[in-house]
């Protein structure tokens, strides 16, 4: 036998006991098959599979069984008794060169959390057996994320002027395959949600809303239902997010006032009333609208007046209190007897015992002590606005008959300062 280029590497060929021959070249040793000769080739030498609970069966996966001679082989595939593993083929023939696909697929919902193994045999009479191993992972379900950005879900509508939409964000996370995504349904046609799936692994921003197509067949009314989102999946709760609508045909009207213990009725239309310091009604027919205040101790009420409502519109009433109320504190005065002298002090509390203030009015010598004169001590104090800032001051007298004026924080009042009459004597407000 010459090879290309001429070069006889060897005369005589030596042939195998299966009818293969082999000889040399220049390129190497060659084998050359009879027209019985039959190699098996099973590619690949293994597969792997991801398995989710909540996902979809993974894809099927292919072993290609090849035969490399000229004769006919006859083959077979069989499992290990694995149950979640199936071939779609189990046999088959090749004449000559050529080959054969089997389809393998895997069930693994009844299988736990990890990885499980099992194998396929390829067998053949004429040419051996190979093996191919078969594995899967299998991870417990993801987690559904419903973020409500925008909640609460309520909406206002008036006629078919469509409120805007608020936003919400949905996630699924611990996605392993990349086969499992979302999907919600509506409750009722008046509520809209775009987009109404998604995917995994990706925060999907959402907007809930209200379909505006779907109010003609509305009454004036309150309306709720929810949207549910779900996997499809028995492992992982579907999440629910309440959506509310008030539907109304007529006007607004609204009313605040400026303390919580207001209250008033409104006459013309059915009537209104109402308490607090805001309230709103709705679907309000056209008309005439006159508002009352009702009376608070301390407070003078509101004037009533009128409003007309002229259609879809919004007319707004507002009742100011104004506080008529004082707010008194305490003046509290005493002469305290010290060794040498006796000090006159002045306190100031609120209505509550709180101290707020405190100062001195004098300090006099005490005769029992070597100073001169009777004096015995004691101031009598009233309050009223003496400088005109419409802050209540503090005016006192000692026993000595000598008046002053302070501020309500104890500062004294300047140019106010003189003697009344020779004994202890009484300021009135």
């Amino acid at each position: 036998v010459a090879s290309t280029n001429g070069t006889v590497y060897q005369q005589s060929p030596a042939f195998t006991t299966d009818g293969r021959f082999v000889f040399a070249t220049d390129g190497g040793l060659r084998t050359y098959s009879t027209g019985d000769f039959v190699e098996v080739d099973v590619t690949p030498a293994s597969l792997g599979y991801t398995a989710q609970d909540c996902a979809s069966p993974p894809a099927s996966q292919t072993i290609t069984v090849s035969n490399n001679g000229a004769g006919t082989m006859g083959w077979t595939a069989t499992t290990d008794g694995a149950s979640w593993l199936t071939l779609d083929t189990a046999s088959g023939t090749l004449n000559g060169p050529g080959s054969d696909t089997i389809s393998v697929s895997v069930d693994a919902s009844g299988l736990g959390t990890g990885t499980h193994t099992a194998n396929v045999t390829i067998s053949s009479a004429e040419a051996g057996t190979k093996v191919v191993q078969v594995s899967v992972d299998m991870y417990g379900p993801p987690t559904l994320d419903v973020t409500q950005d925008g909640a609460p879900y309520d909406f206002l509508v008036n006629g078919n002027n469509t409120p805007s939409s608020k936003p919400i964000t949905v996630n699924v996370t611990g996605d392993q395959t990349g086969l499992i995504g979302w999907s919600a349904s509506l409750g009722q046609t008046w509520m809209s949600l775009s987009p109404t799936s998604g995917p995994s692994e990706t925060n999907t921003i959402g907007s809930v809303g209200i379909n505006s197509g779907a109010l003609g067949a509305l009454t004036s009314g309150s309306y709720t239902g929810d949207i549910t989102f779900g996997i499809g999946c028995a492992s992982v709760a579907n999440a629910t997010v309440p959506v509310s609508l008030v539907y109304y045909e007529g006007g607004t009207m609204e009313v605040t006032s400026n303390i919580a213990a207001s209250s008033f009725t409104i006459t013309g239309g059915p009537g209104y009333s109402g308490s607090g310091t805001s309230a709103v009604f709705y679907d309000v027919s056209p008309g005439a609208y006159t508002i009352t205040f009702d009376s608070v101790q301390g407070y003078l009420t509101p004037a009533s007046y009128s409003l007309s409502l002229t259609g879809q519109e919004t007319i707004s009433f507002n009742g100011s209190y104004a506080d008529i109320r004082e707010n008194n504190n305490i003046i509290v005065t005493m002469g305290e007897a010290r060794k040498w002298s006796i000090d006159d002090e002045g306190n100031v509390f609120d209505e509550s015992g709180t101290p707020l203030d405190s100062f001195m009015i004098s300090k006099s010598k005490n005769p029992s002590r070597g100073g001169k004169g009777n004096f015995a001590g004691g101031t009598v104090a009233a309050s009223g606005d003496i400088d005109g800032d419409g802050i209540d001051d503090i005016v006192t007298v000692n026993s000595k008959g000598t008046v002053q004026a302070f501020t309500g924080a104890g500062a004294p009042i300047q140019g106010i300062k003189f003697a009344a009459f020779g004994g202890a004597g009484d300021v009135a407000d």
